[in-house]
């Protein structure tokens, strides 16, 4: 059918969206072809906040469409599409007749795994006009970032431009002719497309043309103002500052591959947060050597920010996952799960009540430890779990100790609803078997090792 679909397509008269887009930006579509394909992933999601900003340019997604075969069809359409094979008119026709076979086409039901509730939304004309638009001004603009970044020595300027009619959007106007150097900050945050449906587009220029315009007036050489509103995911509960005038979740410069890494990691960390136990424990084996080195620097950065920033110890960074192993051992004990697979750390065994209590014991963690706790976690010695408290206890290796090892103590059943690291200390390991031995601690994978 796609073969079909690009005959026709290269044989009408028409242009392609492709061709337009040349020809209105003075753009090859390569870059944004090369955008598209390296999204190498497809992954269904239940809600637009399921995947955001940066997360976009590695996967390809549709909201409430869990197939990944249709998702995966879908997203080769539009990438044909881009390389001047296939219009939107054959994309929408061909997506069309696809969903209605599949018995996707029309209102559609499901239960949406992360809250139980069954969602409904409706796939029509309108919607998969939306969806093309999207994927396809969101590729052009990775491209043109690309193409940008080549052209900076003799183009070492960018200039943000509106459409100029009345649809523009009252808080797009005011960045119209906004011209700054090509790594202004202001590029990570306002470059198109800056919402749903956004028409705002950039164009570079040499410094002739900066230098003469600026004299005209005609071009505002200033970075303007920025200013952010809290707004709080309702899929997660995270609160984020949303620059003013651009929708949530379009906050990002999708060329920028280099500065997504850090933003990937949280957001595949916070999925797993979000996500079943059993589904994010097996997404971590996969995704967590990848990511966990972003994640590991983003957590160091909160322990500095610990002793003198109050809001910090609100916040709990994710540092890995419990492993499959683990859920499977607790299944089949018929004891309490978790609902979820991350393991985050809080303020209060590093700089609280219980730091203080094993500080005054004897046995508290140095700094080094708690620096290189990712680590040490993701390669624990044993994994015991512990009868009276139902927790977990993760015994982990420590080349610097006499007694050569550690403890943490893991709660998955917290108030918060976050799994966390609530104690961090040195064992004796004699106390540990003795407690084994009583019934107080089981063992459930690993061993204790040396004395």
């Amino acid at each position: 059918m796609t073969d079909r679909l690009a005959a026709l397509a290269r044989s009408g008269p028409a242009p392609t969206p492709a061709q337009e887009f040349a020809r209105l930006y003075k753009l090859t579509p390569e870059e944004a072809v090369r955008y598209l394909q390296g999204r190498d992933q497809v992954e269904p999601t239940y809600d637009w906040r399921d995947m955001w900003q940066e997360e976009h340019a590695e996967k390809f997604t549709i909201s409430r469409l869990s197939r990944a075969d249709l998702l995966k069809s879908l997203q080769d359409g539009i990438t044909a599409s881009v390389e001047g094979d296939l219009t939107r008119r054959d994309w929408t026709k061909s997506a069309t007749r696809l969903l209605a076979k599949e018995g996707w086409w029309g209102e559609v039901t499901q239960i949406d795994p992360s809250t139980g509730e069954a969602v409904t939304t409706t796939f029509d004309k309108a919607r998969l006009k939306l969806i093309f638009d999207t994927n396809t001004r969101v590729a052009y603009s990775a491209g043109q970032w690309e193409r940008i970044q080549d052209a900076k020595l003799t183009h070492p300027y960018v200039r943000y431009i509106t459409q100029g009619d009345e649809l523009v959007r009252a808080s797009h106007r005011p960045w119209n002719n906004v011209t700054l150097p090509a790594e202004d900050p202001f590029w990570n945050t306002h470059w198109p497309p800056n919402g749903w449906r956004c028409r705002c587009r950039v164009q570079s220029m040499t410094r002739r043309e900066y230098d003469r315009l600026k004299a005209d007036g005609a071009i505002v050489t200033e970075r303007p103002p920025t200013k952010t509103r809290e707004w709080t995911n309702g899929r997660t509960g995270e609160v984020l500052d949303v620059p003013i005038g651009i929708d949530p979740g379009w906050a990002y410069n999708p060329g920028q591959a280099g500065a997504r890494r850090a933003e990937l990691a949280r957001l595949a960390a916070n999925k797993i947060a979000t996500a079943p136990a059993a589904l994010g424990a097996e997404a971590w084996q996969d995704v967590g050597p990848a990511v966990a080195p972003a994640l590991a620097e983003e957590y160091r950065a909160w322990l500095k920010e610990l002793p003198d920033n109050p809001k910090a110890k609100g916040r709990t960074p994710i540092i890995g996952a419990i492993h499959p192993e683990d859920l499977r051992w607790l299944a089949d004990k018929d004891l309490p799960q978790p609902s979820h697979a991350e393991i985050g750390v809080s303020s209060g065994p590093i700089v609280g009540p219980k730091a203080r209590r094993h500080e005054a014991q004897g046995n508290a963690l140095p700094d080094q430890v708690w620096e290189n706790l990712p680590e040490l976690i993701a390669e624990p010695l044993a994994v015991l779990y512990d009868n009276q408290n139902g927790t977990l206890l993760y015994i982990l290796p420590d080349a610097s100790a006499r007694r050569g090892q550690l403890a943490m103590e893991f709660e998955f059943a917290s108030k918060n609803k976050t799994n966390v690291v609530i104690s961090g200390y040195r064992p004796l390991l004699k106390n540990l078997r003795e407690r084994i031995a009583a019934g107080d601690l089981t063992m459930m994978r690993g061993d204790l090792g040396e004395e």
